[in-house]
């Protein structure tokens, strides 16, 4: 069975002159007085801090680098909406999870010390709300009898940064013996929080993807509301969410397809119905295609293929029922969005064992691109924020 890539990137640039017109007539300056892009290099225990000039692209490191001694692997990094503040998820070599809190400096460079420790045994994930109010984490482990169980816990995130944890369980999956849990992230405004409840035996997969509402007075999460489920054999379903589309890569065997649908899609028939049915007769990307992922906006798509290679930037034509695209993204592992929405990392990661790091702008009404800075350096994750002054 194929394996699933993460995403990343290398731009090729159409239209620079339009393009550079485009992003200093919208008025972004070269820095913004107020807000500052940021990214974080993860490096076996280390963590090092990178800002993204928003005008440019270009990146610079910034500040100190950040050593996790007991860490055997630091699992992910999550920011407050203003990145005052970032929760270091990371596992010892007992197999024990914590969460560490930094604070950060006006250029996004964490603290020299965490402000808070945290032990929270098999806690796998870490989301934090849009608004900066509420934290929600994944604990999952699997019984004596072998079956997996996971539970979502609620984290009050104090004026400090630090969390509290609630004593309500706000979730629980299974048990089970062949499906598990997965957050999948908030929509804009923190009123839902995606899940997924993924199935894979003997060949055969499933994926059925919902959202719990969340009470913005209390954090409280109410029951599941189904959007989207996949089914396949030998073959991978990607999904992805904006505010108001969804798109699903099917990747089978010999052939993979996109498709863009409203969120929640139209079920008629018992079917799923797209707006946009893409092959590779409309788009080549479409047919190479191991994974789609709309821009925060829902205007644009990142078309993945399989194992690296070139990946496609199209346009969402919802009048036309059409993927334009709009250009070609060399050597592709992973895409990391920004908070910003007109800037994107890629990363790839050829054979040296170095990452190569590459920020784009992006014009969201048309897709155009244009490559920005490019950084070359030991890492194997990337974890996007921004810094409000």
């Amino acid at each position: 069975m194929l394996s699933r890539l993460a995403l990343g990137v290398a731009l090729f640039l159409s239209s620079i002159c339009s393009l550079c017109s485009w992003l200093y007539a919208e008025g972004i300056p070269e820095e913004s007085e107020r807000t500052v892009q940021v990214l974080y290099l993860v490096n076996n225990s280390r963590i090092t801090t990178f800002q993204a000039n928003s005008g440019t692209g270009q990146l610079m490191r910034v500040g100190r680098r950040i050593r996790i001694e007991s860490a055997q692997s630091i699992d992910s990094i999550s920011a407050t909406p203003l990145g005052r503040y970032i929760y270091v998820l990371w596992t010892d070599a007992a197999g024990d999870h914590h969460v560490w809190t930094y604070s950060t400096e006006a250029n996004g460079d964490p603290a020299a010390n965490p402000r808070q420790k945290l032990l929270i045994p098999r806690l796998t994930q870490l989301e934090v709300d849009p608004n900066g109010l509420y934290a929600y984490g994944l604990v999952s482990w699997r019984q004596q009898d072998g079956s997996m169980r996971s539970d979502i816990r609620l984290f009050y995130i104090e004026a400090n940064g630090e969390l509290r944890e609630s004593s309500h369980l706000e979730a629980r999956y299974g048990p089970d013996f062949y499906y598990s849990a997965q957050l999948y992230g908030f929509n804009s405004t923190g009123s839902k929080l995606y899940d997924v409840w993924s199935f894979s035996f003997d060949h055969e997969l499933a994926w059925n993807y919902s959202y719990h509402p969340v009470q913005s007075a209390t954090g409280t999460l109410k029951p599941d509301v189904p959007v989207f489920n996949a089914t396949g054999f030998d073959s991978l379903d990607a999904v992805s969410f904006s505010d108001e589309l969804v798109a699903e890569t099917v990747d089978g065997e010999f052939y993979s397809y996109v498709n863009i649908y409203k969120n929640p899609p139209a079920y008629v028939n018992g079917q799923f119905v797209p707006l946009i049915h893409c092959d590779q007769a409309m788009l080549e990307g479409c047919f190479n295609s191991q994974n789609a992922i709309l821009d925060r906006e829902g205007r644009n798509v990142f078309l993945i293929p399989l194992l690296g290679g070139d990946a496609t930037v199209a346009r969402i034509d919802l009048s036309g029922k059409q993927l334009v695209g709009t250009g070609s993204i060399p050597n592709v592992n992973q895409i990391t969005l920004s908070p910003n929405p007109r800037l994107v990392y890629a990363a790839n990661w050829p054979f040296s064992g170095n990452a190569i790091v590459t920020a784009y702008l992006i014009d969201p009404e048309t897709g155009e691109v244009m490559q920005g800075g490019q950084i070359v350096t030991k890492a194997q994750a990337l974890y996007a924020a921004q810094r409000r002054r």
